[in-house]
């Protein structure tokens, strides 16, 4: 089995890591992240295998794997449920990286485990000083959270869970992470395409030809209910009816398509079409290839606004299967769910958002009614 952190990290970057890093032989049942408890520490596991667990009243499951509780002290009793697990290779509280916000659930070694405790503060200012170790530390963890999201999706097939993922957050954090300059060069580099209802965007099998940003209108995100033959489903002829799609997401304005397919190769099984006339900025791949590899600075960012939108969708299928596991037994599984309240912080990255994707469209505009043709 390959390791993908020493796949995308290079010799300079692990040993950084290791010299950073504080090695720790960890018991079984040891709590290294508690719930709804900012962690200051990021663990790269290198043995043995994690838990990520949700609290539950003891009365409301009885099956759950056992927890110390507070019943001594006269408080609530409550014991935890594993919800999904982190491999060796990968990191535990990665999203204190991502975002400063505490975590709804814990994260629980299940064996005797090793570890290399990174201090958040030490490997944020590193994220911040050095943009190559950052674009490729990012990239890293966007592939480590689409290879979580893949086993958690084995996990919803397997309960036969239906999967709900919702945009809402994407194009805030698309808008609110990158520069004015990031927009100014996907304006320029980019084509605007019309798109009319039910045209096909990204087929399913097949790999992206360019990054898609929704202009207006509206698409529909989609998977084969059965993936039983890829190749079949990508290269059947026109007048075999492909297997039946059921709706992942609905995507609007501002909104990416085919970003994932660009972090995982392997990951071609989403289907995006228009569900009404539409226009969206197409950036070619080769394009954004080179910009990645030429430019670290662009790259830290475009490749941290991925890992945080896979956080964002993994944290959501862990609410789901934690609903599912409980139903509406339990009270706290409001804290699974959607916690983008209307704080202040978020309203003001709604905000730049917004301004930014205003100014992306003015700035696509203006070159219109120049007439300057954007290059390919």
């Amino acid at each position: 089995m390959t390791c993908l952190l020493l796949e995308e990290l290079d010799s300079s970057d692990l040993n950084w890591l290791v010299q950073a890093a504080v090695y720790r032989s960890v018991p079984a049942e040891t709590l290294l992240v508690d719930s709804d408890q900012p962690s200051d520490h990021v663990f790269l596991i290198l043995e043995g295998m994690v838990a990520i667990a949700a609290p539950i009243r003891q009365e409301a499951i009885a099956y759950s794997s056992k927890k110390p509780s507070s019943a001594e002290s006269g408080e609530i009793s409550w014991t935890i449920t594993t919800l999904s697990q982190i491999l060796p290779g990968d990191f535990a509280s990665l999203a204190t990286i991502l975002d400063s916000r505490s975590l709804p659930y814990s994260v629980i070694s299940e064996s005797p485990c090793q570890v290399l405790c990174i201090p958040r503060a030490v490997l944020l200012q590193k994220l911040q000083e050095d943009a190559s170790f950052a674009s490729r530390f990012y990239r890293t963890v966007a592939l480590l959270m689409s290879a979580r999201n893949r086993r958690l999706v084995r996990e919803f097939e397997y309960q036969n869970l239906p999967i709900r993922r919702s945009p809402l957050r994407q194009s805030i954090t698309l808008f609110a992470e990158l520069q004015d300059s990031d927009l100014d060069w996907l304006a320029t580099v980019g084509m605007v395409q019309s798109l009319p209802a039910q045209t096909v965007l990204l087929s399913t099998g097949r790999s992206p030809d360019a990054l898609h940003i929704v202009l207006e209108g509206a698409l529909l995100l989609s998977q084969p209910v059965e993936m039983s033959s890829l190749i079949a489903q990508t290269l059947a002829p026109a007048e075999n009816p492909s297997a039946p799609h059921q709706e992942i997401a609905r995507l609007s304005r501002g909104d990416l398509v085919g970003e994932m397919q660009l972090v995982n190769a392997h990951d071609l099984t989403l289907c995006a079409s228009a569900l009404r006339d539409s226009q969206v900025l197409s950036i070619p791949r080769w394009r954004l290839a080179a910009k990645l590899l030429h430019d670290p600075s662009f790259a830290a960012r475009f490749y941290r606004v991925l890992a945080t939108l896979l956080t964002t969708e993994y944290e959501a299928m862990l609410h789901q299967l934690y609903a599912a596991t409980l139903g509406s037994a339990d009270e706290r599984t409001e804290l699974m769910g959607d916690r983008d309240d209307l704080s202040s912080r978020l309203l003001t990255r709604i905000s730049l958002a917004e301004a930014r994707f205003e100014w992306l469209l003015k700035r696509i505009q203006a070159q219109q009614e120049n007439g300057r043709d954007l290059q390919w």
